[in-house]
Formats: structure tokens, C-alpha cells, sequence
């Protein structure tokens, strides 16, 4: 009765299987590590057997091995492509990857491809031509053109009056009496009086005239 010593690569310890004659074919010992490992009647891996001292890898289901031998075995997806044929495959692909090099070479910059109003027929991947679009589509509304003031314009919000005129619908900054400050009389503001304390009046000429919130004319009642 002759004997093989066998272990898994996770494993510490050989196991021994035992069977007749000086040699045993690489099918027959598979067939029995898994029948004594209980791996199932069809299991969807292969096992993969080394010899332990010369690091052989035994390949044919018909190889002989010898009795007293000590391998190694290992698990393998069924299927699995060998080094030759990813070799072969990777040597097919050689000429697309090297048509992808070209065109990759070809493509014009980013930078480029959003000035570039035809972006159909622009050489360049498509995610570039989505981004080149989305960044023609918002130049309109980009900061550097935004006009820069220190002072607002627009409509100013209703109660807002022209310090220098005393006349609601324009900011100070766009006063269209600009320039003629000096010709006008200077209009105070009612700030911080009860409006019990004061008449509201039409011309803005009286004496102690001054402007609310709202836009109103107002005079002190002494004065009034």
C-alpha cells in the first residue's frame, strides 16, 4: 500500500491518502483530496497540485505521480486563462491601444475645447465635450463679468430716500440732482422722534423740514 502526502496552502499539517502501486495519475488523487475533504460530487473549482520540494506544478490529468510524494494544493476557479493566452489576448489588443494612443494625441486641451463652438465635430472624449459645453453655458453668468461697485444700484426698497435730495426711487450713488448738492437745502432725517412730536407737511421748504423712513415731509409742531 503506497501513500501521498497532501496539504492545503492554508494548512499546517499533511494529511495522507493512501492507494495501490508505485505511481498515482494527477485526476485519480484529486478525485480523492476531494472526496476525503467532502468538496462536493461537482465542485465549480479546480485543484491545483505542487510537489512540495521541487515547486512542480503538475498539470495533466494523466501525469504520474510518485508514491511518498508531498504536495501542495490549492483551489482554482474553473476556466481560469493561462498565462499564454493572456499573453495571446493582451497581443491583439496591442494595435487598438495603440490606435487609442494616437487619438488620445490628437486631442486638443480642455482649454481649447471650451472655446471651441463646434463641439460636435471636435476631437476630443465625450465627457470633455459635456464639460467643455456646460462651461460655454455658464460664461454669461461668470464673476468676471460681474461689474464691480462699491455702491448699490438698481431700485432701492420702498421707505429708501436720497439723503441729498430727499426724493425716494434711486440710491444715493445715482442721484440725478448729483452735482447740484451745494444749490440744495439739506434735508434731515426724522430719526429718533415720536411721530406725536411732529406734522406732516407738503413742502419740503419749511423751516425744521425733515424726511421719514417712508418718504414723508414732516416739520416739529413748534414749528408748525
Amino acid at each position: 500500500m503506497s501513500c501521498i502526502h497532501y496539504k492545503f496552502k492554508s494548512n499546517l499539517d499533511y494529511s495522507t491518502l493512501t492507494f495501490d502501486g508505485l505511481h498515482i495519475t494527477l485526476g485519480d488523487l484529486k478525485k480523492l483530496i476531494i472526496q476525503k475533504q467532502k468538496l462536493g460530487k461537482s465542485p465549480d473549482f479546480d485543484l491545483q497540485v505542487t510537489n512540495a520540494q521541487t515547486k512542480e506544478v503538475y498539470k495533466s490529468d494523466d501525469e504520474l505521480i510518485p508514491k511518498n510524494a508531498s504536495v501542495i494544493v490549492s483551489r482554482a476557479p474553473l476556466g481560469a486563462p493561462s498565462k499564454a493566452l493572456g499573453t495571446a489576448s493582451e497581443a491583439s489588443a496591442s494595435p487598438s491601444q495603440g490606435e487609442a494612443s494616437a487619438s488620445v494625441a490628437n486631442r486638443i486641451s480642455f482649454e481649447q475645447l471650451s472655446q471651441t463652438p463646434d463641439l460636435v465635430n471636435a476631437s476630443a472624449s465625450e465627457d470633455d465635450k459635456i464639460r467643455a459645453m456646460i462651461v460655454q453655458s455658464t460664461q454669461d453668468y461668470d464673476q468676471s463679468n460681474y461689474v464691480k461697485s462699491k455702491y448699490p444700484t438698481g431700485r432701492p426698497h420702498a421707505g429708501y430716500v436720497c439723503h441729498k435730495c430727499g426724493q425716494p426711487g434711486h440710491f444715493v450713488a445715482t442721484c440725478p440732482n448729483k452735482g447740484l448738492e451745494n444749490d440744495m437745502p439739506r434735508i434731515k432725517r426724522s430719526t429718533g422722534i415720536p411721530q406725536s412730536f411732529v406734522k406732516v407737511v407738503d413742502n419740503p421748504n419749511m423751516p425744521g423740514a425733515m424726511v421719514t423712513n417712508d418718504g414723508h415731509f414732516v416739520v416739529p409742531l413748534i414749528d408748525a
